[in-house]
């Protein structure tokens, strides 16, 4: 609870989100006091203003209706102290049902609103919050106060913005329409009947009169939705008050009540009436709401169809994807063109948009942008507003990053919402304009989309600045950009047809309509209308005043309005009060007012106004005036040297009287807010004409004093920060008054400002504003500047030196660069500003004189660029760079410290800045400076000019040198550089020369196409418009190489050129052309084969202009990619021709992937020529052939997925002509296979075409079909539509037009022919070429002999019209029948049965048609004589039957019987024609299916046979493995037979001993012979053989465990855990017998505690392998030699390290020792299978990897390495 000295709290009765409201007392008194706490947390400028306003306001209303205020605290919190009544807001009293009002208490309570109201407006306070919530009323005692004055106003009418539904002042649902901002009507008292008019509807309704779902919906009902009346939502309601109502609540303040007291009096009516009668009779509304406040209505007059014009306009912009569009407002200063505009607020809403406003001024038309920036920032203002600020900046970062910054630079509230952005880099001339285009577009696109359409009004454009002009051209010509309705407004009586908005205006109108809009003067009556609205009198009345009006103003709206304002402030026009009968009204003398000698001039008229003010007032205006259209408080008190609220005071006349609007709320003065006062900080002037009669207050002599005055006190009063951010605002008045400096000081000061103003301008890309501040700032140099202030000197000359080359100024730019050389001190210097000459002759094409600048700039360095001997000097280089480079990684040059020393970054600048000249000029000279500036980087650092450095060189490497790989890292090395850099600018250039100079060469052609995507978007954004150009040429003829379809290349050209115009980008436009020429030739959109005419471009136009322009390189592209298309067309002379050309042009195009390509295109050029050359022909074009192919095959070996199909194209034609078949034949299909392989599918299509042409050469038709098929096919799926139709053409029998028809359009087509009863000759066509289709299909389907026939029959029977019918196939010379359709049309196949077992055949006409290869067709079977003795015609009787030969070169392979015994001529001649096509397409199929299927039984059988031959193999290896396991069995065996024989052998010599001693003891004690002695050496002996029995048993048993583990392992193969090394030890005891008659020794080392999971049976085996490979290959017999074993882990990995040092393995051998039956001891009995059944366990049984060295005469070591535990 809040703790307040001197009062005591008792409840909290309320809580908001800004305050606490408690109720409570005062100590001293015991006063019941209300205390309003503003939270701690809320206490930002906005809420402490509203709670100091409140206070103050209600100070001053000392009224019952109204709250008082006792007191305004300010310690821990801001806190209000204010009467308590004992009342409850109504909101509370309505929601809790704590009271229930009926009709009369509630009409009791509007009248007291009413009263209470009354008295706030007759304090000239406008509430603006008219709610039930700040509506107190105590039902006990019926007092009634308003409440809550925080937004309150005490102006007479306060202008409204344009806000976020967020930002808006007042309670959303009682807002009136005005409040929103969106009506363009000022706000007036009136508001508040709105919002009393939506208070009563709640309290007679109890409830609201709109609902919806959020913010903007509720204001578009607020604008545009009619409320259902309060007396159709209760019928209790009666008419009358529910009419009350809905007047307060109309849309216009001028249809609402006009007064509080004819609110008043009908509400008192109806209450009378209530009390009298119990009900409400009907009566007249308003009869006395007379306004005795002077108003005129806001509402426009005669300007409805240039509203209509406009809003037609908005709802275009707003629906589906709309373009950009433009509307142009005209007319004189007055006219309405902002009134008229801003009628759009209410759609705006509606469809959720924003409205942008921005204003150029008349006395600061240099500031560049300043009207944009205005209305943008005002966009920004309101988005701060907004719930979604974080949607928004994301949606803006994806737009305008990296180059964020450029766009904070202009409008610096754009930062709020995207934070601190990185600097960008900085560009020079062009690329930096085309940066900011870029840039300021996209931001502008991201604004203006369909959920919320933008419009941007741009007022007084007559006065725009250039920039500002070039900004709206670049909107209006994007292309992209949708939803934006631009709206500009200028003053045509004041521009003429050389005015640079005109000149821009006539070449938009090229490309776009531009709608214009001309306002002209009011006529009569709209003026007559207008008096007749404010006065509230009849028309007839009023005619003679509007007369009047009309001729002093001549209709401009803005006189009229200050005119008859002037009257009333004149008393011409006054209020009349009643007086006996005559009702009150407004009244006019209009003699009176003829007689006033009123001026017929708005300026003077509104002079005339203005000097009546204080002369304090006049004299801020003055100053106000100077400032601009809009300023502040701070700016005017700094320049009238008055403190804040002085100069407030001082306006506050001007204000209440409207030559001044505010343009934001009360504000403190200073931090102390108890004591501080409230002012407002930000104003606008009325009008322009305002403005400027305030100016003219300012004697002409005066005004430059005046300006010079105000700049030197702004200068005084900012800090340098600031200084910076008002430079345009500061230099325009120093500027205006400079003439009156003398002092050398002040003029120096004078151009080091308007050189700081010339840099944010020229950064903000408006030149031409910069070369005006750069002009003034040299002029103001003092004398001798160039001794005196050397460094400011040089660096204003320099910027001027590049901005008059930005401007155009070529020749005053070089006069300047040639000043700086001159007064230059140092060579660096000098040096340096020669950078701008070579940029500038550059441009200027001047190439030539580029080096030379280049030269001379290097000649201050100490650096002799001489060309004189450039072989020479380019070996030296080369030289030096493969030393500085030598045993660099090249990837490790990105880690090069950064390049410090100056001279060197000079040099390396001259260096890259000469690039484009030397390379379209010299091109040893480019490679000479190329490697001079990669050495400077390899030796003195890195920077942002070594990423062409790099990237160049690489060039150089492949395309010159042939180093393909090394050139494409330093590619890569550019490429991450300029990403370490952020470098955008560099980065396109890299991208381009990687894409088109270097990747080509070492990857899939494919991969160009993201590198250039890149590339391009590195460009856009960067400004590098030029090199986004390129990249989007070359990488056209990149997707051309590539395969992509012809139509696809074409729209990408076509969108290509689109972008490069615009840009007016030569070379990158010739390349597109190029390349559209050729491919619109492709498409089939030129009238003949070889025309390569377009028809916006003529080919021998275009290479004319190519020529003049030295074009070069798109006349490379040109004239190769022509080549190839003349060479498709079978014309391979104009093809030779065309390469020709090509091949001149070379020197200008080194490292182009299209080298490639003419070398292919020329190379088949020569093959298709060389058959009918003569032998010297011949032997030239051999010679040239050898020579591309060795240089494709280099280019194959680099990158085999772009030119080893060319390659191997080329040596099959070669092969062709050289009549090696066999050869050919096999590289043609090579060729196919890597084309198809990687994509290529032109070259696929040719090279199935080159093959379908080689077999057709042999006389292999059948062969040469197939092939011809898949080039159509390939050439289709290309899109080439002249080649495909040439191929049609040449090859009509096998490519026969109708098959081109698609399926799909057959089936449409037929359903459009069929009828119910009967079918078309048209569709009988259609149904031929379906059969052709479906055996076209059958023929590429099916390869297998019975489904052929199956689909085959079946095809023809459908479309024969055949009930019966057979296939019979010949056979070794005899019929046999694979195939028939019996009488139900079911297929049966035959299986080769026997015609003669065939009873249901004609055998005459069977062997008639076999022996003369010709048709049968019996239209009537039975009476044909020649076979009328057939037996089979005699039985049967059919009526129709054709018998066709299948023919197959000649040879008869198959006979179609067809029959139908339902009518006669069932076959007509037109369908034989048919049927003989299918049975000639069969007969192909037919032979490729039967050699198809001998080859498949010849595959079969000798599939047969290879399995057998396996399944031997396979059981011998079994049975060589079962052996090999079984040796190393018996090895065991043996083993443990002689380990286990000496322990026994000893046990049993040991127990015969002992027997032996026992028998003798016995006899002894039998015979009575024991002696003592005796019997102590038989114990001894008996004791001894025991132990020694004993013992040697033991050790047999543990030796047969040991053995009978080994044994089961070995033979069973089971996984367990096991100690490793103990375990070999074991092996190999078992193996000891094996080595007891060698010198050879075994051990084993290791830790004993290692332990495997695993299989210990396959380690035995190994274990037994290798040391028995060791003993029988490694020595020779009674060789000593040294075995071992060596045991470690290694983490999860256990190593088992075996070696001896026996006489090793070959080197040849060692790569073959684990292959199975490798052994060099055959003869020996050696299988060859012991490693490999090493190989395999270590490998697959036991999961791990074995490896072996071995040197001979120095021993093998196999090392094996096995995890701890397998995975099962």
């Amino acid at each position: 609870m809040v703790v307040i000295t001197g009062y005591e709290i008792h409840e909290e009765i309320y809580e908001s989100s800004n305050s606490v409201v408690y109720r409570g007392r005062r100590e001293e008194d015991n006063q019941p006091v209300i205390f309003k706490v503003l939270k701690q947390d809320c206490e930002n400028p906005l809420q402490l203003t509203r709670y100091k306003q409140e206070y103050e306001i209600i100070r001053n209303l000392e009224n019952q209706g109204i709250i008082k205020a006792y007191d305004l605290q300010h310690d821990n919190f801001l806190m209000m102290i204010l009467e308590d009544f004992g009342g409850e807001s109504l909101k509370n009293l309505l929601s809790q049902n704590k009271y229930k009002f009926n009709l009369t208490e509630c009409l009791e309570i509007a009248c007291k609103i009413t009263d209470s109201l009354a008295q706030i407006h007759a304090a000239q306070v406008i509430h603006k919050d008219i709610n039930p919530s700040n509506i107190v009323f105590n039902p006990v005692t019926k007092q009634l106060k308003i409440i809550d004055f925080g937004i309150s106003t005490r102006l007479g009418s306060e202008h409204t913005v344009l806000r976020s539904a967020n930002a808006l002042e007042g309670t959303l649902a009682y807002i009136s329409p005005e409040q929103t901002g969106r009506m363009n009507r000022c706000l007036d008292y009136r508001t508040d009947f709105y919002s009393l008019g939506v208070s009563l509807y709640e309290l007679f309704t109890r409830q609201l009169p709109f609902t919806a779902k959020d913010a903007m919906e509720l204001i578009h009902c607020h604008l545009a939705k009619q409320p259902v009346s309060p007396y159709q939502i209760s019928s209790k309601i009666p008419r009358m008050v529910s009419a009350i109502v809905m007047k307060l609540m109309a849309k216009t303040a001028e249809e609402r009540y006009q007064s509080v007291w004819g609110i008043k009096a009908d509400l008192e009516t109806c209450l009378l009436q209530l009390q009298n009668y119990n009900c409400i009779i009907d009566f007249d509304l308003g009869k006395e709401d007379i306004s005795h406040q002077f108003n005129i209505p806001q509402k426009l007059y005669g300007r409805q169809q240039e509203i209509s014009t406009l809003l037609t306009a908005f709802e275009r912009v707003t629906n589906g994807d709309s373009k950009t569009e433009m509307i142009m407002v005209t007319g004189y200063s007055g006219i309405g063109k902002s009134a008229l505009v801003k009628e759009i607020y209410q759609p705006i809403t509606r469809h959720k948009g924003y409205f942008l406003t921005g204003k150029f001024d008349q006395f600061q038309r240099n500031v560049p942008y300043s009207a944009v920036v205005k209305a943008l920032s005002g966009l920004v203002r309101q988005l701060l507003s907004e719930s979604e600020l974080h949607n928004w900046k994301q949606k803006l970062l994806s737009a305008i990053q990296p180059n964020a910054q450029i766009i904070i630079d202009v409008i610096p509230e754009v930062e709020l919402i995207i934070g601190k952005q990185p600097r960008v880099e900085e560009l020079s001339g062009i690329e930096a304009q085309n940066r900011f285009n870029s840039v300021f577009k996209s931001f502008i696109r991201i604004l203006c989309q369909p959920e919320h359409p933008l419009v941007l009004f741009l007022d007084d454009l007559q006065w725009a600045d250039s920039a500002s002009l070039q900004l709206i051209e670049l909107m209006m010509k994007d292309e992209q950009m949708h939803h934006l309705l631009l709206i500009g407004s200028y003053r045509d009586n004041e521009v003429d047809a050389a005015h640079p908005l005109i000149i821009l205006l006539e070449r938009l109108e090229v490309d776009a309509s531009i709608n214009q809009i001309h306002l002209t003067p009011l006529n009569i009556d709209n003026i007559t209308n207008l008096i007749a609205d404010t006065l509230n009198r009849d028309i007839d009345d009023v005619k003679p005043l509007a007369k009047l009006v009309s001729d002093k103003t001549a209709g401009n709206p803005f006189f009229v309005n200050q005119f008859i304002h002037n009257l009333y402030s004149e008393k011409l026009i006054y209020f009349y009060t009643s007086q006996g009968g005559k009702k009150p009204r407004w009244e006019w003398d209009i003699a009176q007012i003829e007689a006033m000698d009123i001026t017929d001039n708005v300026v003077d008229l509104m002079i005339s106004k203005l000097i009546k003010l204080p002369l304090s007032t006049q004299q801020v205006l003055r100053l106000a005036a100077c400032i601009g259209n809009r300023f502040n408080l701070n700016t005017l008190a700094v320049v009238s040297e008055l403190s804040l609220t002085e100069a407030f005071q001082n306006l506050a006349i001007a204000i209440k009287q409207g030559f001044i609007l505010p343009t934001s709320g009360l504000d403190f003065v200073d931090a102390n807010i108890l004591d501080s006062q409230l002012v407002i900080y930000n104003f606008k002037f009325l009008h322009d004409r305002v403005q400027q009669a305030a100016y003219s207050l300012i004697a002409e002599y005066e005004k430059q004093a005046v300006h010079l005055q105000i700049g030197w006190l702004l200068h005084s009063s900012f800090s340098p920060q600031d200084r910076v951010e008002h430079i345009f605002e500061l230099v325009d008045h120093f500027n205006l008054g400079r003439e009156l400096i003398i002092d050398d000081n002040e003029k120096l000061e004078l151009a080091k400002l308007n050189f700081t103003a010339a840099k944010k301008a020229k950064g903000a890309i408006a030149y031409s504003a910069a070369m005006d501040y750069l002009t003034i700032s040299r002029s103001e140099l003092p004398f001798n500047s160039w001794f005196r202030f050397y460094e400011l000197t040089l660096d204003i000359y320099k910027l001027l030196a590049e901005v008059e080359y930005l401007n155009g100024n070529f020749d005053k730019s070089e006069y300047l660069i040639n000043v700086i050389i001159e007064k230059a001190r140092t060579p660096l210097e000098k040096a340096d500003i020669h950078n701008y000459l070579v940029i500038q002759y550059t441009v200027e094409g001047k190439l030539s004189e580029a080096i030379e600048a280049s030269k001379k700039g290097l000649q201050y360095l100490g650096i002799d660029l001489s060309t004189d001997n450039l072989d020479e000097a380019l070996k030296l280089e080369i030289t030096k760079a493969n030393q500085l480079i030598q045993g660099k990684n090249i990837a490790s040059l990105i880690n090069q410290p950064d390049m410090i020393i100056a001279e060197k970054i000079v040099t390396i600048s001259l260096y890259t800045n000469i690039y484009p000249a030397s390379y379209l000029t010299d091109q040893k000279l480019y490679s000479l400076i190329v490697i001079k500036a990669l050495n400077l980087c390899v030796e003195y650092g890195n920077l942002a000019e070594s990423i062409p450095a790099y990237s160049n060189y690489g060039t150089l490497l492949g395309s010159i040198w042939g180093e393909y790989q090394k050139g494409n890292e330093f590619g890569q090395l550019a490429l991450e550089l300029s990403e370490n850099y952020s470098n955008l600018y560099q980065k396109c250039k890299a991208c381009f020369l990687y894409a088109t100079f270097q990747v080509a060469w070492v990857k899939h052609i494919k991969c160009t196409k993201d590198i250039a995507k890149i590339g391009f978007q590195a460009g856009t954004e960067s400004g590098d418009i030029e090199f986004s150009g390129y990249i989007l040429a070359c990488q056209i003829f990149n997707s051309l190489h590539q395969g992509v379809s012809i139509e696809k290349s074409l729209n990408e050209a076509n969108n290509s050129l689109i972008f490069v115009n615009k840009n007016t980008n030569k070379f990158a436009r010739n390349t597109i052309w190029a390349a559209k020429l050729c491919l619109i030739n492709l498409n089939r959109e030129t009238k003949e084969l070889d025309n390569f005419d377009s028809p916006e471009l003529k080919e021998a136009e275009y290479l004319q202009s190519c020529w003049e322009q030295k074009s070069y390189m798109p006349l490379f592209y040109y004239y190769t990619l022509k080549s190839f298309i003349l060479y498709l067309y079978n014309r391979p002379v104009e093809a030779l021709e065309a390469v020709i050309e090509a091949e001149k042009l070379l020197e200008y195009v080194v490292g182009i992937i299209a080298i490639a390509d003419k070398n292919f295109y020329q190379s088949l050029i020569l093959t298709a020529l060389y058959p009918a050359a003569n032998f010297a022909e011949q032997k030239q074009y051999w010679i040239q052939l050898e020579r591309n192919q060795t240089q494709m095959r280099i280019w194959a070996d680099n990158c085999e997925a772009n030119f080893l199909h060319k390659y191997l194209i080329i040596e099959a034609e070669i092969a062709r002509i050289s009549g090696n078949k066999l050869e050919a034949m096999e590289l043609y299909d090579l060729a196919i296979a890597s084309a198809k392989t990687y994509g290529f599918i032109q070259n696929e299509a040719l090279a199935n075409e080159l093959a379908a042409t080689f077999w057709l050469g042999m006389n292999k038709e059948d062969f040469a079909q197939i092939y011809l098929r898949k080039a159509y096919n390939g050439y289709q799926t290309w899109g080439a539509k002249y080649k495909v139709e040439d191929l049609k053409s040449q090859y009509s029998l096998w490519l026969d037009p109708r098959l081109t028809k698609s399926t799909n359009n057959l089936n449409k087509n037929s359903q459009t022919t069929i009828s119910q009863n009967s079918t078309t000759t048209d569709f009988g066509e259609l149904l031929d070429i379906d059969t052709v289709f479906k055996v076209s299909q059958t023929i590429s389907k099916e390869i297998l002999l019975t489904e052929l026939i199956d689909k085959l029959m079946k095809t023809v029977i459908e479309n024969a019209g055949a009930q019966t019918g057979c296939l019979i196939f010949v056979n070794d010379g005899k019929f046999v029948i694979e195939a028939a359709i019996n009488t139900d049309s079911k297929f049966k196949a035959q299986n080769s049965l026997p015609i003669t077992a065939f009873n249901n055949l004609p055998i005459s006409v069977i062997n008639y048609v076999a022996r003369s290869h010709t048709d049968v067709l019996l239209d009537e079977a039975n009476k044909r004589s020649e076979f009328a003795d057939d037996d089979y015609f005699i039985k049967q009787k059919p009526k129709s039957v054709l018998c066709i030969p299948i023919l197959h070169q000649g040879k008869l392979i198959a006979i179609l019987y067809l029959e139908n015994n339902l009518t006669t001529a069932a076959f007509p001649s037109q369908r034989l024609q048919l049927l003989k096509l299918i049975c000639s397409q069969a007969a192909i199929s037919i032979n490729n299916a039967t050699l198809y299927n001998t080859l498949e039984q010849k595959v079969q059988e000798r599939t047969q046979q290879l399995s057998q031959a396996l399944e031997d193999l396979q059981a011998t290896q079994k049975q060589l493995v079962e052996s090999e396991k079984m040796a190393a069995l018996g090895s065991l065996v043996a083993g443990v037979a002689h380990e286990i024989n000496t322990p026994v052998g000893t046990s049993i010599t040991a127990a015969s001993t002992l027997k032996d001693e026992t028998t003798t003891f016995n006899n002894d004690v039998a015979q009575g012979k024991l002696k003592r002695s005796s019997l102590n050496n038989y114990l001894e002996v008996a004791l001894v053989s025991t132990d020694l029995i004993l013992n040697n048993l033991n050790r047999a048993s543990d030796l047969i465990q040991s053995f009978k583990q080994v044994a089961v392992d070995s033979s069973h193969l089971e996984k367990r855990e096991f100690t490793i090394k103990p375990y070999i030890e074991e092996i190999l005891n078992s193996l000891a017998p094996k080595f007891k008659h060698t010198a050879l020794t075994l051990t084993v080392e290791g830790e004993n505690e290692i332990k495997l999971d695993t299989y210990p049976g396959a380690i035995a085996q190994i274990v037994t392998n290798l040391t028995m490979n060791s003993l029988n290959h490694a020595y020779q017999p009674g060789e000593k030699g040294e075995l071992l074993f060596k045991i470690s882990q290694q983490q999860n990995q256990v190593l088992i390290e075996y070696r001896d040092d026996g006489c090793g393995i070959p080197s040849e051998n060692l790569t073959k020792i684990f292959e199975p039956f490798f052994t060099t001891a055959r003869n020996q009995g050696g299988t060859g299978l012991g490693l490999h059944i090493v190989y395999n366990l270590v490998t697959q049984k036991l999961q791990g990897k074995i490896d072996v060295t071995s040197e001979v005469n120095l021993g093998t070591i196999f090392i094996i390495a096995l995890p701890l535990g397998l995975v099962d």
